[in-house]
């Protein structure tokens, strides 16, 4: 059976006076969306349910404390549960809380709460943390295990939500410092300058901290480092705006429009002009949303969607709004036909052929002297437990554009999986050959999808 293609990209819509409803309904058809966000509008969450059923829809009341960045505040979790639990009804997924940072303890106390009553009706969307939030460190605070193994073990109630906005153009925040490789101290060359189009790296994922987009290996490790298995995430909020760190780069363009300063893409037609020169602004932002998607998400297995902000007639939010911007939907409807969203299942092995090089072994680059073995090219792979230094191994290929991810077999032992290269380093190889792709499931991928191939080595 063939694969659903589904759209990643979709939106966080208001749904008090939705604009334009028909131009909604038609364009989300054309896309067919993995996650759609609908705020304080129970009814239209429970329509569209019925009409996408192939989509999650998430319902967020932001009316029922009056903002729900304050709810661990005002409402128990037993509270939050008695005054929503009549909006879970058509499997919709409920938004717990909005930019409130990570209250582990609340979120544990309510996952228990809807365990223990057998509410399985009852699914969220747990956290949305702004950008940049938590600390990477609190990751792995102690708070973080039980919650990592509630998301873990009920993967069909509970999914973490997290917010994720670039500023400008969408590498900020990928290394430190500015886009153009430049800091607020005066330095210089930190890092490419990512103000011309085509130093964007084409895999993002192991070139920095990522900061601003793409948060999710510290998030990923957090959970592996507790022994479960990453949570399944969508980015709620998504898009481009004003982000504090950055001001001293904005200064250099002009805001557009009269605005007060750069923030939503409506705001930032003179900035792409000078990075992003002969596109119109609604190209431009596809351009920068779909990089992101490209050489950032969609190389997680479980970041399952981003929903950019917003589908809105609040005039606070008219800059951010797309519900007019009929270039960039179309080229998202365009763009949802040529890639298909890639399950959160392991990275397949063709190990039918014999290896490219037999019992080489492993030599530790510093740290511990082991080396995990995952199910597939990233962090965001679960580990299958470590290599130990010496350990033999045959070696089967290499992920052509994951950044140093090798697919090995621990010799004699049918343990197949993948290694990073960069802190391990296989003795006794020759020169890597010519590669040639073995596509998936006979999937014929653009060359977006290169990261869902695994490449095996010629002799």
């Amino acid at each position: 059976m063939a694969e659903v293609t589904q759209s990643r990209i979709s939106y966080n819509v208001n749904g008090a006076g939705l604009p334009m409803p028909d131009r909604l309904e038609t364009h989300l058809r054309a896309i067919n969306p993995k996650w759609l966000l609908i705020m304080d509008n129970a009814g239209m969450c429970s329509d569209y349910a019925h009409k996408f059923p192939q989509t999650n829809i998430i319902n967020r009341n932001w009316g029922l404390t009056g903002g729900d960045e304050n709810v661990y505040a005002r409402l128990s979790p037993s509270a939050w549960l008695d005054a929503r639990l009549h909006e879970a009804v058509d499997g919709v997924w409920l938004y717990t809380a909005n930019e409130a940072g990570i209250n582990a303890a609340w979120d544990v106390e309510l996952m228990r709460l809807i365990i223990a009553r057998r509410l399985t009706q009852v699914k969220l969307v747990l956290g949305n943390p702004s950008v940049g939030t938590p600390a990477i460190a609190d990751w792995v605070s102690p708070d973080k295990r039980e919650w990592f193994q509630l998301l873990d073990e009920h993967r069909d109630q509970f999914v973490l939500g997290i917010h994720e906005y670039f500023g400008g153009i969408a590498p900020s925040g990928f290394i430190g410092g500015y886009p153009d490789g430049t800091t607020g101290d005066g330095r210089t060359g930190v890092h490419p300058n990512y103000e011309i189009r085509s130093n964007w790296p084409l895999d993002a994922t192991n070139i920095g901290m990522l900061w601003h987009c793409g948060r999710l290996a510290s998030i990923n490790s957090a959970a592996i480092s507790f022994g479960y298995a990453p949570p399944r995430l969508v980015i709620t909020e998504h898009g481009a705006d004003d982000l504090g760190d950055l001001h001293g780069w904005f200064k250099k363009f002009a805001v557009s429009g009269g605005r007060e300063n750069i923030k939503a893409w409506k705001s930032l037609t003179y900035l792409w002009e000078k990075t992003l020169p002969g596109k119109t602004n609604q190209q431009a932002y596809f351009d920068n949303v779909s990089y992101l998607n490209d050489a950032v998400y969609r190389r997680f297995p479980n970041v399952e969607g981003q929903l950019l902000y917003t589908w809105t007639s609040n005039i606070q939010w008219v800059d951010f709004d797309l519900s007019t911007a009929s270039t960039f939907q179309t080229l998202l409807e365009n763009y949802a036909h040529a890639t298909a969203i890639v399950p959160p299942v392991t990275q397949p092995l063709d190990v039918s052929k014999n290896p490219a090089w037999s019992t080489p072994y492993i030599k530790v680059i510093g740290g511990p002297a082991s080396v995990n073995l995952r199910t597939g090219p990233s962090l965001a792979y679960v580990s299958k437990g470590l290599l130990d230094e010496f350990t033999p191994v045959n070696v089967y290929g290499d992920s052509k554009t994951s950044n140093g991810w090798i697919a090995v077999e621990r010799f004699s032992n049918n343990d197949y999986g993948w290694i990073n290269i960069m802190s391990a380093n296989l003795m006794d190889l020759p020169i890597i050959p010519p590669v040639v792709p073995i596509w998936r499931n006979n999937f014929t991928p653009t060359e977006l999808e290169i990261i869902d191939l695994l490449v095996t080595l010629r002799h």
